[in-house]
C-alpha cells in the first residue's frame, strides 16, 4: 500500500514535470515567432525605407540621404547608396565643371577663329593653338567618359547588392512564414 502511494506520488511528479516542460516549449516557441516577427517587420521597414529614398532618387532627387541607423547587412546598403550617391554627386559636379570649361574654351576658339582672318600667319598661329585646346576637350571628354563608366559600375554594383538583399529578405521571410505555418 505504501509503495503503490509512492508510485502514484512519482506519477504525479512526472505528469506535473511533463506539463511544466510542455510549458516551457510552448513559451519558448511563442517568443521565436515573436521575434521572428518583430525582424521580418524590422527588415521590411528598412527595406521600404531605402526603396522610398531610391524612387526619390529615379525621380531626379539626388540630394537624397538614406542613412539607417541599423549595422546590418541592410544598414550597410543604405550606407552604400549614400556613399554611391555621393561618389555620383562628386562626379556630376565634375562633369558640370568640365563642361564649364568646354563652353569657355569654344569661346576662346571663335575668338581665336575670327582674329585668324586677319593675316596667313595668325591664321596658322590660331590653328596650333585651336588643335591644342581640342585635343585638351577630347582628353576632358576622355576623362568624363571613364567617370561614367565607374558610375555605371557602381550602380551595377549597387544592383547586384540589391538582388542579394531581396533574395536574403525573402528567405527569412519564407524561413519565418514556414515556421508562424507550422
Amino acid at each position: 500500500e505504501r509503495s503503490s502511494a509512492i508510485y502514484d506520488d512519482i506519477a504525479k511528479v512526472r505528469v506535473r514535470i511533463l506539463v511544466l516542460v510542455s510549458a516551457v516549449i510552448l513559451c519558448n516557441v511563442a517568443a521565436v515567432l515573436l521575434l521572428s516577427f518583430l525582424m521580418a517587420r524590422s527588415i521590411t521597414r528598412s527595406l521600404e525605407h531605402i526603396g522610398g529614398k531610391i524612387e526619390q532618387m529615379s525621380g531626379g532627387d539626388l540630394t537624397v540621404v538614406c542613412a539607417l541607423a541599423s549595422r546590418d547587412e541592410i544598414g550597410q546598403l543604405a550606407a552604400d547608396l549614400d556613399k554611391l550617391l555621393d561618389n555620383f554627386n562628386r562626379s556630376l559636379g565634375e562633369i558640370q565643371s568640365a563642361s564649364g570649361r568646354n563652353v569657355e574654351v569654344k569661346t576662346q576658339l571663335v575668338v581665336s577663329a575670327s582674329t585668324a582672318t586677319m593675316s596667313a600667319d595668325e591664321i596658322e598661329a590660331n590653328s596650333r593653338s585651336m588643335r591644342g585646346q581640342m585635343e585638351h576637350m577630347d582628353e576632358m571628354i576622355a576623362s568624363s567618359r571613364v567617370e561614367a563608366g565607374m558610375i555605371v559600375d557602381t550602380i551595377t554594383t549597387f544592383n547586384e547588392r540589391m538582388a542579394a538583399q531581396n533574395r536574403h529578405v525573402e528567405e527569412s521571410v519564407a524561413a519565418v512564414t514556414e515556421m508562424l505555418a507550422s
